[in-house]
C-alpha cells in the first residue's frame, strides 16, 4: 500500500474511521515496511580491465515493492514508489594488487550518481572490498544501475556483488 499524504483538516471536519485507516493506520503500516530491495549475483563474473560494465543480478534477498526482475533488465532497480532512497552495493573483487576498483550508480542508465573508487588491496591473497552508498530522490518509474570498473591490466573476477535500495522518506 502506498503512503498517503495526510489531508489538511479544517474546523468542523468530521474524523471518520476511513480517515483514520487511510491517514494513520495505512501510513504507519507503510512506514513499518517501506519499499526495499536487495539483489545479488549468484556466481562470480569476469570484468575486463579499463571497461565499465553493469553487473546483472539473478537472485533476490527480498523485494517488497516489485523493484527488480530476475528475468528482464536484471541490472536495474526500478523505483515504483517515489521518494528518497538509500542505495548501495557491496562488492568483493578477486585478489589482485594492481590498479583501482570503481563502483558508481547511474540514473536511468545515463546520469552518474557518484559512488567510490578504491586502490586495489595490495596485501597478498586478499580481495578488494567496496561498499558505496548514497541518498538520492527518485520519482516513480526511474531506475538505478550499478556500474563497475577496474584497471588492473587484465580481466579479474567480481566474486560477489549485492545491490540494494531502501525508501527513507518522501
Amino acid at each position: 500500500m502506498p503512503y498517503t499524504t495526510p489531508k489538511t483538516w479544517a474546523s468542523g471536519d468530521v474524523l471518520t474511521a476511513a480517515d483514520l485507516n487511510t491517514y494513520v493506520r495505512d501510513n504507519v503500516a507503510f512506514s513499518a515496511n517501506p519499499p526495499k530491495v536487495r539483489v545479488f549475483m549468484s556466481a562470480a563474473v569476469n570484468v575486463a580491465t579499463s571497461t565499465a560494465s553493469a553487473p546483472t543480478f539473478d537472485s533476490e534477498r527480498f523485494d517488497t515493492d516489485t523493484m527488480h526482475s530476475t528475468t528482464v533488465n536484471t541490472d536495474r532497480i526500478t523505483f515504483t514508489t517515489a521518494g528518497t532512497y538509500l542505495i548501495g552495493a557491496n562488492l568483493d573483487w578477486a585478489a589482485n594488487g594492481t590498479g583501482s576498483r570503481s563502483a558508481d550508480f547511474l540514473l536511468n542508465g545515463v546520469t552518474v550518481i557518484p559512488g567510490q573508487t578504491y586502490p586495489a588491496n595490495t596485501e597478498a591473497g586478499f580481495s578488494t572490498l567496496q561498499s558505496p552508498s548514497t541518498l538520492y530522490a527518485f520519482t516513480a518509474g526511474q531506475y538505478a544501475t550499478l556500474r563497475v570498473r577496474q584497471n588492473s591490466g587484465g580481466a579479474i573476477n567480481l566474486n560477489t556483488c549485492e545491490f540494494y535500495a531502501v525508501w527513507v522518506s518522501l
